[in-house]
């Protein structure tokens, strides 16, 4: 995480391939960033994401309800573990 400085609220939200918000997690963690030129990393443990269906889906993590960094992905169905 670059580019913030202070306190920011990190959230997780899950956008499917129209673009709608098919599940969220707002401001689930706080974070302190003293130093914006300085990385700093953000590990989310515990978080189980609810797929609706199979398709394609983009993780968007947030800070402040702003979209921090986001990655595509591929969700199959499958038996549950």
């Amino acid at each position: 995480m670059v580019r913030t400085h202070g306190r920011s609220a990190i959230g997780l939200r899950l956008v499917d391939d129209n673009g709608d918000a098919a599940w969220e997690w707002p401001d689930g963690l706080l974070v302190e960033q003293p130093d914006p030129l300085l990385p700093h990393r953000v590990v989310v443990y515990g978080v189980a994401i609810d797929f609706p269906r199979a398709g394609r889906y983009d993780p968007v993590m947030l800070a402040n309800g702003a979209p921090l960094a986001a990655h595509a992905l591929w969700a199959q169905a499958g038996e549950p573990a």
